[in-house]
């Protein structure tokens, strides 16, 4: 499937607007990038840990300017329905350096914003305690969905133990997966992005959507809105 940085930028885009469009307004927007953002750390268009060759398009600088464009973007349409955006960038196996260094672009970018909150923080696992909620957000090429329950207990335990519902948030497979498991849903999303060669050849062929969930303090989830690229452009 066709996919660069124009495609990137007009999919993108459109699915934040669709999304914003849909969802009900609320205080608090928490802003949460699954991871890989950027398909290559740098220019040697290749993983950092095993050196796969990836299918990239325009440099690197290319990318990260594109990247940011759409994140500001994304903050900008939040900004009108959320009193506050909180965003978090999860850092991926494709992107570990790139995810860190564009959160910090943004977040110089809302310097002047106190509306605006941007996550810089390199660990790879990230909470946020919404109310009795308990939000987890990491990439997944680290530990197994099953063990992200105990994690999420061991890192905030006391935040942990004031919570009545606890959620991760997922990306790295690209397909969709949910699994309740004893205190803690683990929720694996999609993403995006059409898949390159090695994901093709591989036969994966997951859908392209972006999620938008609404909880509420007290009640927990209320409402689920998913825009996939079908319902986009038809």
């Amino acid at each position: 499937s066709h996919y660069d940085l124009d495609e990137f930028e007009r999919v993108n885009i459109a699915a934040i607007d669709r999304l914003v469009s849909m969802a009900p307004p609320s205080k608090i927007a928490l802003f949460n990038d699954k991871g890989d953002l950027t398909h290559a750390d740098n220019s040697k268009n290749r993983t950092p840990r095993s050196g796969h060759a990836l299918d990239v398009h325009g440099r690197h600088s290319q990318v990260v300017r594109i990247a940011v464009k759409v994140k500001i973007h994304c903050t900008q349409r939040l900004l009108e329905k959320h009193e506050k955006v909180i965003i978090r960038i999860d850092p991926g196996n494709h992107d570990e350096e790139t995810a860190l260094m564009i959160a910090m672009i943004i977040e110089a970018y809302y310097r002047n914003e106190p509306r605006v909150e941007v996550v810089t923080s390199p660990n790879p696992y990230w909470y946020y305690s919404h109310g009795k909620v308990l939000i987890g957000t990491c990439h997944g090429d680290g530990a197994k969905g099953k063990d992200l329950p105990a994690i999420m207990a061991n890192d905030v335990r006391e935040l942990w133990g004031a919570a009545r519902d606890c959620v991760w948030f997922v990306g790295h497979v690209h397909h969709r997966d949910e699994k309740e498991y004893r205190g803690c849903d683990v929720i694996y999303v999609n993403t995006l992005a059409a898949p390159d060669y090695y994901s093709h050849h591989a036969g994966y062929r997951s859908k392209r959507r972006m999620m938008a969930v609404t909880y509420h303090k007290e009640r927990g989830e209320e409402t689920r809105h998913t825009c996939n690229v079908e319902t986009l452009f038809g």
